[in-house]
């Protein structure tokens, strides 16, 4: 453009030639283009040069899960790639279900890279699927993750046993089978009431399908008789039974052995009263 470059010296022989190179670095006032010139003391030759623009091009590439479960996070990460010749801004942007989720502002050079992630908190709403995408200015990248159903959560039942009968004073054995019948591990409280108070409680930890049996250990009393009416509780479920109290077996014996003694006594003063009169009556 009428400026000189650069410039070199060569010296020739007759009939010898060679072969001179130059270099230009373009810049955007050099488009639409440039008239390169190269002159010798005799001669000069000219030659118009294209110069476009320097523009950036943005490639992508998306790393997906291919499922996740209803409920937790599904993460996204990305490259971005400067495959143009100039530096350039995009506007990296995540879409879930055609709504646009987030997105991330990107500033890259010739051939610079960039990696990022997106984040998605998926919910009930979204199984069996979901299709999402990734797009710059000069690319679009697409996916789509299956999302399962979340399971059940721990769910338990309960079922209490115990002797069908006891005497005051004596000590039982009360059983709670829980059982967890949810589709996750979880852990419950089982607590045992008798007639309407809690007397002993434990906590257990089951995976899905799994059960336990708690024992808890009673001392019944005196003031248990009729029956004792045992509950055994987990979370919301609830399991009953009944125990019949008999007297302690310390009155039973005592009251036994008084009824004894006083019956023997009787038994033999009618005796000795019927021999006096049999003697009396033959003297």
């Amino acid at each position: 453009n009428g400026t000189e470059h650069d410039s070199t010296t060569v010296t020739l022989d007759a009939g010898e030639d060679e072969r001179v190179t130059f270099d230009y670095e373009t810049d955007t006032g050099d488009v639409p283009g440039v008239e390169t010139t190269v002159s010798s003391a005799n001669e000069t030759a000219s030659h118009e040069v294209g110069v476009t623009e320097a523009e950036s091009e943005f490639t992508l590439e998306l790393g997906v899960p291919a499922e996740v479960t209803a409920g937790e996070t599904l993460t996204v990460t990305y490259q971005v790639t400067n495959t143009g010749t100039g530096a350039g801004t995009q506007e990296v942007v995540f879409t879930v279900a055609d709504e646009s989720v987030d997105s991330e502002s990107v500033t890259l050079d010739p051939g610079g890279t960039a990696d990022g992630e997106f984040s998605y908190e998926t919910d009930a709403e979204d199984p069996p699927s979901v299709a999402l995408s990734v797009t710059t200015d000069d690319a679009t990248s697409t996916g789509e993750v299956t999302v399962a159903e979340a399971p059940d959560p721990a769910s338990f039942t309960v079922s209490v046993g115990a002797p069908d009968d006891a005497r005051a004073g004596e000590n039982i054995t009360v059983a709670a089978v829980v059982e967890n019948v949810g589709g996750e591990t979880g852990s419950t409280t089982v607590a045992l009431s008798a007639n309407g108070t809690e007397v002993a409680s434990e906590t257990v930890t089951l995976d899905p399908a799994a059960t336990e049996t708690v024992q808890f250990e009673y001392a019944t009393e005196t003031d248990d008789r009729p029956a004792v009416a045992f509950a055994a509780s987990a979370g919301d479920e609830t399991s009953e039974t009944t125990l019949t109290v008999a007297d302690d077996a310390d009155d039973a014996d005592g009251d036994g052995a008084g009824f004894g003694a006083v019956g023997a006594l009787g038994a033999l003063l009618v005796v000795s009263v019927g021999l006096w009169l049999r003697r009396l009556y033959h003297a």
